[in-house]
């Protein structure tokens, strides 16, 4: 198996409302959590036994606030192996990063809203995004006025917490 993790730090509070996660046909499990400034974890996201067709958004039952200097951690495992029921090629052959559906990438993305005094709430947002299994790029996404595309609270692809399916949200 192969793993690649990735962090990121919040700048600002952060209303957690959704997590979206992607990786293709080896991907295996996905696991994310926050490690507060306090010392305490939080879990955000665990799916053991990733299927390509769960790459949606999750809704959490409850939002809740990340506090600034929060580190968000993401681990994503792949399993280019003929005991992969998911692997396309048997035998396994070589998987190079790619937007195609037989190559491979991660991603993760936080969804909400800052929090924090002085910002118009609702005005604004942020998603923290860790990505590209090769090259392990971490962006931070910020903006006035609607949330990106992908970033919505309702429509296709969008689920709320109990159809995780095989996966668990706190």
């Amino acid at each position: 198996a192969f793993k690649r993790t990735d962090n990121f730090k919040l700048p600002v509070d952060f209303l957690a409302e959704n997590i979206w996660a992607h990786m293709h046909m080896i991907g295996r499990r996905v696991h994310a959590w926050a490690e507060l400034p306090d010392g305490s974890r939080r879990e955000l996201l665990l799916i053991d036994d990733w299927d390509f067709n769960w790459q949606d958004t999750y809704l959490y039952r409850e939002p809740f606030v990340l506090p600034k200097e929060t580190v968000v951690h993401a681990e994503w495992t792949w399993a280019n192996t003929s005991d992969n029921p998911r692997n396309p090629f048997n035998p396994p052959q070589l998987i190079e990063w790619g937007e195609g559906s037989t190559d491979e990438m991660s991603g993760l993305i936080l969804g909400g809203k800052t929090v924090n005094p002085g910002w118009e709430e609702g005005a604004h947002w942020l998603a923290v995004a860790v990505e590209d299994v090769v090259e392990g790029a971490l962006e931070v996404l910020g903006g006035e006025g609607d949330q990106p595309p992908g970033i919505e609270r309702a429509g296709p692809g969008v689920h709320p917490v109990e159809a995780v399916g095989g996966g668990e949200l706190e």
